[in-house]
């Protein structure tokens, strides 16, 4: 389901907004000491996001190849300016405002004395190492620092090197396949575990920032989107080749039912990107309600925001949950954990709607304009 005129993929919108969501309730889980099955894992929404990012790059891509042919270098140029101001002004401020608060933070999370341990340097590393690795984005691939802020900033960090990536990968999928192609950058990634596993095992299996470690779940949303211009017996074995890649463990996992999520969140995406998916029926009804329910506009607004969200949640769940904790000590974990939850997201959803409406559309907005600025060697038509 597309939004007529604006080329936004509506179902996305809301998945997006729900992932969010999901990490902010997993972290307030977490950090409260409470459990429940599936949505106390935050990192499988995170993956989920990365899922989003690979299907979301390839239909953008593909709406502006009429006008920017992805095999030139100056493409590359354009998509890479597109995603810097996508992405930076908003991170940008909230590493500042998360290495200000940092010190405090780590006090708070530590009177909390709900995790059993809490890293020193993430909150106090103030160094000029720290901060220009984090303004360059270089942070992700090294594991000393992909941890090393207040935020959960490795996902980002992991997302630009995605991106950089992004237009040379696109192009093999096109050249010799999207399901060929991603067999050839899974064997590239065993070759790197062979050559460099020392370096790829140093990251913490919370938080596996390198790309190698998480390049077959970005593939499978990029599948997703391929195999929804397909038909018949090609889209069904993309979805299936997509479902298999979200299944395959390139990095480290704590129990199997984790890869069992995932490839169950690639079908689900795959359902929710592709009307028609599955027979006529009560299935595709219930998908194309689905479909429907994801496109309700208050979810589309929590996708919006769901950058700024995601960013920011930390730097307020932390107080929350200190002051929960010391004013509620004999609550529940999961009392504790719903009103430290109800509380962070009163501050931190409106503060993410003044992100998305002051720092992330003027970041966008200024990236069209550098872009624009670079001039077109094609004639500008509308894409079909």
């Amino acid at each position: 389901m597309t939004s007529a005129g604006s080329g936004r993929l509506e179902p996305l919108d809301g998945l997006r907004g729900l992932a969010a969501l999901w990490v902010f309730v997993g972290h307030a889980l977490n950090m409260s000491g409470a459990w429940i099955p599936i949505l106390g894992r935050p990192l499988l929404a995170v993956d989920l996001f990365m899922m989003l990012s690979g299907a979301l790059m390839v239909y953008q891509t593909n709406l502006r190849d009429p006008r920017e042919p992805l095999a030139r270098p100056d493409t590359w140029l354009r998509f890479w300016l597109r995603r810097f101001f996508r992405i930076a002004p908003v991170f940008y401020l909230a590493f500042v405002a998360a290495m200000l608060m940092g010190p405090w933070l780590y006090d708070l999370r530590e009177a909390a004395g709900i995790e059993r341990s809490i890293d020193w340097a993430r909150y106090h590393d103030h160094g000029p190492t720290n901060v220009l690795l984090h303004l360059s984005f270089i942070f992700g691939v090294l594991p000393g620092y992909a941890d090393r802020s207040p935020l959960p900033d490795w996902s980002i960090g992991l997302e630009m090197q995605f991106y950089l990536v992004f237009p040379f990968v696109l192009l093999l999928l096109r050249r010799v396949g999207f399901a060929a192609g991603s067999l050839i950058l899974l064997a590239l990634v065993g070759l790197l575990w062979l050559t460099a596993g020392d370096w790829l095992s140093a990251f913490s299996p919370s938080r596996p920032a390198a790309l190698p470690l998480r390049l077959n779940i970005f593939l499978a949303g990029m599948l997703v989107m391929r195999a929804r211009d397909l038909t018949g017996r090609p889209r069904a074995g993309l979805v299936l080749a997509a479902i298999v890649l979200g299944l395959v463990p390139l990095g480290p996992f704590s129990h199997w039912s984790e890869l069992v999520i995932r490839g169950l969140s690639v079908a689900a995406l795959a359902v929710a990107m592709i009307p028609g998916l599955l027979p006529a029926g009560p299935l595709e009804a219930l998908a194309g309600a689905g479909r429907a329910a994801l496109s309700w506009t208050p979810l589309r607004r929590l996708g919006d925001v769901s950058y700024g969200v995601y960013l920011i949640h930390l730097l307020a769940l932390a107080p929350a949950v200190a002051l929960v904790s010391r004013h509620l000590p004999d609550a529940a974990p999961l009392a504790r954990a719903g009103i430290a939850f109800i509380g962070a997201a009163a501050v931190v959803y409106p503060a993410g709607w003044l992100i998305y409406r002051f720092i992330e559309n003027s970041g966008i907005s200024l990236g069209r304009r550098v872009v624009g600025r670079l001039g077109s060697r094609s004639p500008s038509r509308s894409p079909t």
